[in-house]
């Protein structure tokens, strides 16, 4: 848990430190710049998100049962507490780094998501499957 608080402060510090260096204006215009595509790559990232979070969730629920997490930010067998909270400040500090990149950088920062999401939630599918 004390990874988990370390990692958000040092997030929110260094989504504050993009801040300063981007500049109000610039913030700004790239606030107005959200389109209804950046919507939807949002809500699929948040959902694959969540689907991770709760294959984790349910790990952490059956004491783990033989599975080890391969987060290194969550550790070995991380409580379901933990494992809610930490996916929890990824969504929002992701929707918020989103929120502030110049349009080009956001389709990258969401793609680069929706990828690793998705082939993490295949993979802990299959895995469980196979188990």
């Amino acid at each position: 848990m004390k990874k988990l608080i370390l990692l958000l402060l040092i997030s929110l510090m260094g989504l504050m430190g993009l801040i300063n260096l981007m500049g109000c204006a610039s913030i700004q215009h790239n606030i107005h710049t959200w389109t209804w595509k950046n919507t939807v790559l949002e809500a699929s990232c948040v959902t694959l998100s969540t689907i991770d979070a709760v294959q984790t969730a349910n790990h952490a629920r059956d004491n783990w049962n033989g599975w080890e997490e391969q987060n290194p930010i969550l550790g070995k067998y991380p409580h379901q507490d933990t494992v809610y909270a930490y996916f929890a400040s990824w969504v929002l500090i992701h929707g918020l780094v989103a929120l502030i990149l110049p349009e080009e950088w956001r389709y990258v920062w969401q793609g680069a998501c929706i990828v690793g999401e998705g082939y993490t939630t295949i993979t802990n599918e299959q895995n469980r499957r196979k188990h």
